[in-house]
């Protein structure tokens, strides 16, 4: 009897109880860049969370190249341009002519919290030839690298540093073979440290710098015995220093956004001579994806080099290459 109501008992409570269990999939998107990569998935059972992270190198690589285009911007632009000229049983008469001009503009910049960086790269070499007789009329390397550490939303600590000089030897003409210039004769270097100003979304750059320092080397003794530009003799670098400003522009104009002017001034002095002064123009025309003309000019007053005002202007049209990332 007494093992029959444990039996009844027993069977009541089974009866009245109540079990379950819960079970759910969370789907949800990571909600920083750091948890990109992760698949979650976090099922819980009976309350308790089992935390179930799995990496996906896929989306990790996608969020890792969103980053870099996001820090550096890349240009790339490259011309050529070509003129001819042939005569043959011409009555008026002619010379045979032919000129080519070749450049290269590269820019990288990098920008990283408070850190930034821009770097340049110009070239440019053009040679004509009459009765063949060839001459180079342009001839030039410029890199540039400016490096800030950001104040406030328009100021930054920065350093600058510029390196110019030419690919090949200059004559003094083309019927006077006098050397005057070769690789690192002359060669250029500038550094500075300063202030830069720079507005979002303004073209304009200035570095204000109250030290800095100017650099010219004339390596090659042929060209120190014909033109020194300022170095002593038995030396090869003359060394400067003062304070200097540099301006930059950069700006695309038109519907199409098919015209560009860029211009550099820079400024130097030592206080005890007198100022070197370079100003670079550059505008380009994009008549069609492969075609431009370019209008290019420079003015320079370097007194060691000539106590007169240097210019230099040219109007071109011919092919052309550019890339950009962004």
């Amino acid at each position: 009897m007494k093992r029959l109501l444990l039996i009844i008992t027993a069977t009541l409570l089974l009866n009245s109880a109540e079990a379950f269990a819960q079970f759910t999939i969370s789907n949800d998107k990571p909600e920083t860049a750091a948890e990109a990569g992760k698949l979650n998935t976090s099922p819980t059972v009976s309350g308790t969370n089992v935390d179930n992270q799995y990496f996906d190198p896929t989306v990790a690589h996608l969020e890792k190249l969103r980053i870099r285009k996001e820090r550096n911007y890349f240009e790339f632009n490259a011309s050529l341009k070509t003129t001819l000229q042939q005569f043959n049983n011409w009555q008026a008469g002619g010379d045979n002519t032919f000129s080519g001009l070749a450049t290269i503009f590269m820019q990288h910049k990098y920008e990283n919290k408070l850190f930034s960086s821009n770097f340049t790269l110009n070239a440019r070499y053009g040679i004509n030839v009459i009765d063949n007789d060839p001459f180079k009329n342009a001839d030039e390397f410029k890199i540039s690298e400016t490096m800030g550490w950001q104040m406030n939303d328009n100021w930054s600590y920065s350093a600058l540093i510029n390196f110019r000089t030419q690919f090949a030897y200059g004559y003094k003409s083309r019927s006077d073979k006098t050397l005057i210039s070769s690789i690192l004769s002359p060669g250029y270097l500038d550094v500075a440290i300063g202030l830069t100003y720079k507005k979002s979304g303004s073209p304009f750059v200035i570095t204000l710098s109250p030290l800095s320092g100017n650099m010219t080397m004339v390596t090659n003794p042929d060209v120190w015995a014909n033109k020194n530009y300022g170095v002593k003799e038995g030396e090869k670098i003359l060394n400067q220093i003062g304070s200097s400003v540099n301006i930059n522009f950069d700006k695309t104009f038109g519907e199409k956004k098919n015209i560009r002017y860029r211009t550099t001034f820079y400024g130097f002095t030592d206080y005890r001579t007198a100022p070197t002064v370079r100003w670079d123009n550059t505008l380009d025309y994009d008549l069609t994806k492969y075609l431009s003309l370019q209008l290019y000019g420079v003015a320079y007053y370097h007194k060691p080099s000539s106590p007169k005002m240097q210019y230099q202007y040219s109007a071109t049209i011919g092919l052309a290459y550019k890339f950009k990332n962004k």
